[in-house]
């Protein structure tokens, strides 16, 4: 059962998080293919909107073997194929900035202008210019659960409960202690929204076991179509947006996601946003191994650059809060600068 919405944090109406939001997206979609991605743990259907033709990989390995055979076109031959950009909101179904950013976006690629009405002609250029794959929430259960349209401005003690859920004595997990109870539901009084319906944290899913529907359909999909770029959307308190690289990659994947932040730091400084570039990772000299997440996944099933992008989210404590608009555009630049490189890299 769905949670009640709370109007104690009313949203623009521009900002589009619920899932009937999604649900009406997808009736009313004219470029886009939509069918559905995945049904949750907790029955709830996950609609994916596609653009851009599928390209033929005449695939004869999968990614692995083909690495094997020292030579990636056996899994795809990308010579005169689009571009594939693969983008998830909400693995975490309280990260709302995600959904909101993705419905945005949804809305550029059907009509050139964003939910604002404000023309978007770059952005709407590149759409078709790459087959794009938009998952608008891909933890609906979680989302379901969370009783915000809108987490901007929202102190702690008013998310936590919600966000993380708590322990059968009645204490609210924190990040990252969260993480150390794994699937929650056996741990939970009451179930955050970070999980789907049978607790599991999508992004530190059993990926070599028994996974959750929608995980696996974000592999299966990431590796199917051969994507160059998957970006992760998650959000996160009084933060500058940043991109976490994954550990236990090729090389060369980091460098390109170093190439995109840098792309994203000039972008913003120029609009008076905040995006804070992080160092390329080199071998963990750490006592705890780095954890091997659903990103560092996404690149052993089909060889592209998974991203974590990690958004603003802030509180009403936070001197330099963003509004909902300026969030919207921290993600039209992600997005923007993603697909130019995209597109660069095929040329």
């Amino acid at each position: 059962m769905d949670t009640k919405f709370l109007d104690t944090n009313p949203a623009p109406e521009f900002w589009k998080s619920r899932l009937s939001d999604i649900t009406e997206a997808a009736q009313n979609a004219k470029r886009a293919q939509v069918s559905t991605f995945a049904v949750s743990a907790g029955k709830r259907e996950i609609p994916i909107f596609a653009y851009g033709e599928k390209p033929d990989f005449k695939r004869t390995a999968n990614y692995n073997s083909a690495c094997g055979a020292k030579d990636p076109s056996y899994y795809a031959h990308k010579e005169n194929t689009l571009p594939v950009v693969f983008i998830v909101g909400a693995v975490h179904g309280c990260e709302l900035e995600g959904i909101a950013s993705m419905m945005n976006l949804i809305e550029i690629a059907e009509t050139g202008r964003d939910l604002l009405g404000n023309p978007q002609t770059e952005l709407y250029d590149l759409t078709k210019q790459v087959r794009l794959l938009l998952v608008p929430c891909g933890n609906p259960d979680g989302r379901a659960r969370y009783p915000y349209v809108c987490s901007l401005g929202l102190t702690p003690p008013d998310a936590g409960l919600y966000t993380m859920g708590n322990d059968k004595n009645g204490n609210i997990y924190q990040w990252p202690y969260c993480k150390g109870y794994h699937p929650m539901t056996a741990y939970s009084k009451v179930l955050g929204a970070y999980y789907n319906d049978d607790g599991v944290n999508i992004m530190h899913d059993n990926f070599f076991g028994d996974m959750a529907a929608e995980t696996k359909a974000i592999l299966d999909t990431a590796g199917d179509e051969a994507a160059d770029y998957t970006i992760l959307l998650h959000s996160g308190g009084d933060i500058p947006t940043f991109i976490q690289q994954p550990w236990y990659v090729h090389q060369s994947c980091n460098d390109r996601i170093h190439t995109l932040d840098l792309a994203i730091e000039a972008e913003s400084i120029a609009r008076g946003l905040n995006h804070e570039v992080q160092a390329v990772n080199g071998n963990a000299a750490q006592p705890v191994p780095p954890s091997f997440n659903l990103t560092a996944a996404i690149h052993h099933v089909c060889g592209g650059v998974g991203i974590l992008y990690e958004t603003y989210s802030g509180s009403r404590q936070d001197p330099q809060r963003f509004n909902a608009e300026q969030v919207l555009e921290m993600h039209n630049v992600l997005f923007t600068q993603t697909l130019k490189q995209a597109v660069a890299e095929k040329r």
